[in-house]
Formats: structure tokens, sequence, C-alpha cells
């Protein structure tokens, strides 16, 4: 089990010939027709957000529900601004979550998790072994935990997850919810109604937004026409942005950190130099308290750099969604050396140096992939100029562009 990975599936209303609800705790649909509703039901609540999840050494063999054990849970990601008045279906006795929470307006990105493990995720099969199958529930649990929120904020791009959980399940989730930053902030008192047993559950209300998680974080780091705003995961650096002081981010997550440190005033801008050093506090970066280790690598070592300190960088970097042309430029821009500068040109001879007459196309192709860098900075893209020798095409700014190649031919902080 140590060596499998976990996976999501969307799930499909054919899967139910396959699955038992049994294994599911749920006690509710007692034929196949009735769990084909109830999943039906459960996806249309959920806007079609309603998936698998299994554990295998590969995707094909986690995601085959005829496996049953590989499949782990049955997840659904139920946005709060577009609520149905009612559950269309019976509700099942044992889900860890079924009771709707009441209509809400201007909730923004919120997902109400509707989770059903699978019964003997949280039992120890042999006596014996005891000690080390508890482990392996503890990791099971965990991962399973990690692979929702990481879907729903790397992926689905849900800012806050609500959680509602009976209080009767609360032992199996209340250790691995807390340490991974889970708020507890409600009970609700008889919440959730059980049709089978015609009783009400206590249930414990759990809440993790975006900026809180440990799956995906972002740092700030101050410099003198702005920010750098550095975002990743556990695994590595994967964007990163130049924003001026007085202006918005370009991506919504780092937007939603900055929110969340107080660093944008009331029309949700950068707060003004000032202010922010005073938010800083004489420190040159920050980030939540949970944000992945690659991530406060990234912003130590571009605080060293804007510092002066350094001149190349030592990260993990990953490129998602970048096209193989792209991918080609900015590994080049990384041979740039620091305090120095190349041309589009230059750059295009590399790719394709058997090709003069193709260089002025392929130069407008390498400015368009610089121009789209995720990772300015630590993929300079500042230090390419024009064939004429002036600064062109930097998409946070050319004043930007000018202060980080002065402060690397210069030493200007």
């Amino acid at each position: 089990m140590q060596d499998q990975r976990w996976y999501l599936s969307k799930m499909n209303l054919s899967d139910a010939k396959n699955i038992q609800p049994e294994t599911f705790g749920l006690t509710s649909p007692h034929n196949k027709t009735e769990w084909e509703n109830w999943l039906r039901g459960m996806k249309h609540l959920c806007g079609g957000l309603v998936f698998w999840i299994g554990a295998g050494c590969d995707e094909e063999t986690a995601l085959k529900p005829m496996q049953a054990d590989a499949v782990k849970a049955l997840v659904g990601y139920q946005q709060l601004e577009s609520l149905s008045a009612s559950f269309p279906v019976t509700r099942p006795a044992a889900g860890t979550s079924a009771q709707l929470l009441p209509a809400m307006h201007g909730t923004g990105k919120t997902a109400h998790l509707h989770v059903f493990a699978k019964d003997n995720l949280f039992t120890c099969h042999e006596p014996r072994q005891e000690k080390t199958q508890q482990r392996q529930i503890a990791a099971d649990v965990e991962n399973l935990i990690s692979q929702i929120t990481a879907y729903a904020f790397e992926t689905l791009g849900i800012y806050r997850l609500v959680w509602r959980l009976r209080t009767d399940q609360l032992a199996d989730w209340q250790e691995t919810l807390e340490s991974s930053s889970w708020q507890q902030v409600g009970l609700a008192r008889k919440g959730i109604y059980d049709e089978i047993t015609r009783r009400h559950h206590d249930v414990v209300i759990y809440t993790l937004c975006a900026p809180e998680s440990d799956q995906f974080g972002t740092a700030f780091v101050l410099f003198k026409q702005g920010l750098l705003s550095v975002s990743g995961s556990k695994k590595a650096v994967l964007a990163a942005g130049l924003t001026h002081f007085g202006q918005s981010f370009g991506f919504e997550r780092q937007q939603e950190s900055a929110d969340w440190l107080d660093l944008l005033d009331q029309h949700g801008h950068v707060l003004a130099e000032a202010k922010l050093k005073k938010k800083f506090d004489k420190q040159i970066w920050l980030c939540p308290d949970k944000t992945p280790e690659p991530v406060k690598e990234a912003a130590i070592q571009a605080a060293e750099y804007f510092r002066g300190q350094r001149q190349n960088f030592s990260l993990t970097l990953e490129l998602p969604g970048v096209s193989a042309f792209q991918k080609k430029v900015l590994k080049l821009l990384a041979d740039i050396p620091y305090g120095e500068t190349c041309t589009y040109g230059d750059l295009a001879r590399m790719i394709s140096p058997d090709d003069p007459k193709a260089e002025r196309k392929l130069s407008r192709a390498v400015g368009h992939a610089c121009g789209a860098n995720p990772l300015p900075v630590f993929l300079p893209c500042h230090r390419v100029i024009g064939s004429d020798g002036k600064l062109t095409g930097f998409s946070s700014g050319l004043d930007i562009k000018e202060y980080l190649l002065a402060h690397e031919i210069m030493g200007l902080s």
C-alpha cells in the first residue's frame, strides 16, 4: 500500500452495477434502481462534480470501480451558490454528509463536501498487527483528505470547503482534519435527519480555505516596484508573478492569498508601499502558515536575489499546460547568465540554428513564449531584449523589466 497513489475518477451512472452501496455504509438504496437513482440525485445536486477515489500503483488500476479493493470513497463537491431546493432521493443512513445547507448568495467559490468512505477504511482486520494497521489507516485517511482538498483547490478553483460530520463518525476523521488545518466552526444539534431510523443526528461543521491548505500555497516577496508572488504545491513551484503597488494579481489563487494576509486595499489592489512595509514588519517575504515547503524555499531564494545575495536559483519548477515549443524557450532562459542579456533572435537561432530564413518568424514566436512565461524571475525572461537593444515585451511592465536588469547589472536594490 505504501507505493500506491490515489486518484479521482468522475462518477458515471453505469458504475452502479459494479459498486454495492453497503460498502460505503449506505443502508438506504435497497436495490439497483434505488442505487442508480441515489447516484443520479447526488450527481444532480453537485452539478456533476462527483468522483470515485481509488488507490493503486497506477491510475488504471486505481480507477476501475469493479476492483473493490481499489475504490476507497465517493466524494461530491456541491457549490453552495447553486443549491437545489432539496435532495431528490432518500438520504443514506451512514453517509458522512447528506444534509443540505440553506441556499446562500454571494458565497463565492464555496463548496459543501459529501464524502462516503468505505467501511473497511477504518477497520483493523488482523488484531495481531493492530499497531501497523492503525498507522496504515491513518495514512489512508490522510491521503484521502489530501486528494479531496487538492482537487478542490488546484483543479476546481474552490476557495472554501465546508464539511458536516455526524458526531458518531467524528473519531474516524477528527485527528487528520485538525492536523491538516481544517477548523471546527460549529455544532449543529440534530442537524442531519436519517429517514431509515427517523432520527436526527448532531453534526460538527468543519471548514478549510485554500490559503490555509498545505496542498497548495502562495508566498509574497517585497521588492522596490511591488510584490513577487510565488505559487506551488508540495512537489514544485508552479507559477510566479510581478505586481505593482496599487494593482491586483493576475492569478486568482494569488489574489486570494494576498487577501488572506490582508495585503489588499478595499478595491482589491496591492497596498501602497508604505502600508505594505508595515505589514511585512521588517521581513521581506510572507506566506500563510501551512504554505508548502517548495514555495517557502522559492520565497527565501527570491528574497536573497532582491537583496543582491543570490544570482542563481536551485528550485524544483514545473510547467503544467505549457506547449513543447514554449518549454524549449523557457529552458533556454534559465541558461542566460545573471546580469547579461540576449535578443529574441539569439534564442531563435539556438532553437533552429540551420534555418536563418525562419529566424524572424521564430523570433516572434519566442517573444510570445517569453511573454507567457509562468515563472518570471526564476526563468529570467527579463534578460531578453530587442535586436536594437531596447527593452520590449514584458508582461509585468517595462519599468519592472528595467528595474530587474538594473538590479543585476548595476547592483540596484
